[in-house]
């Protein structure tokens, strides 16, 4: 995953709020003009059915995912869990008390299978007013998306060559 861009959804509030809108209109623009993001707009996740075209985009993200909803994150990941999005939790610097589940589940237990290897972020619209704040945050998962790794198990687990 490391070194594409990072795609960010906005789920738009359900009623006509001017003061909503307005903060889900500037983090959209705001984030048009970024290299290393990608911005799409789908409308409030409780009113997506399955066949839905902005669950069928959402269904098809290739790589990490950053849902912006007006839900609490958690809520959020299980809204798209049940509509096969999925994703290990990624882990907000803005709501850390609801990313307790950032290790992935243990095997004996309910959750979710089939989790892609992929990072999928939830972060809650209503817990703050500024679309600074989310706009930060946003950048910083996506500089955090665009460090290049190594997977140093695969090299720890393979037979060593003598140098010649």
């Amino acid at each position: 995953m490391a070194g594409k861009k990072l795609t960010v959804v906005i789920s738009q509030q359900q009623g006509k709020n001017p003061v909503q809108r307005h903060l889900e209109e500037e983090i959209a623009v705001q984030l048009l003009g970024d290299p290393d993001i990608d911005v799409s707009l789908v409308p409030h996740l409780y009113d997506l059915s399955r066949d839905h075209t902005g669950t069928l985009f959402l269904q098809s993200v290739p790589g990490n995912l950053l849902v912006l909803s007006w839900l609490f994150s958690r809520a959020a990941r299980w809204i798209l869990d049940r509509n096969g999005i999925k994703g290990q939790a990624g882990v907000s610097l803005l709501n850390p008390e609801e990313e307790d589940t950032a290790e992935p589940p243990a095997t004996n237990g309910i959750g979710s299978w089939d989790v892609p290897q992929r990072k999928l972020y939830c972060i809650d619209l209503r817990d703050h007013q500024q679309a600074k704040t989310y706009l930060d945050e946003i950048r910083r998962i996506a500089r955090e998306n665009t460090v290049q790794t190594f997977d140093l198990l695969g090299l720890i687990q393979s037979s060593p060559q003598r140098a010649k």
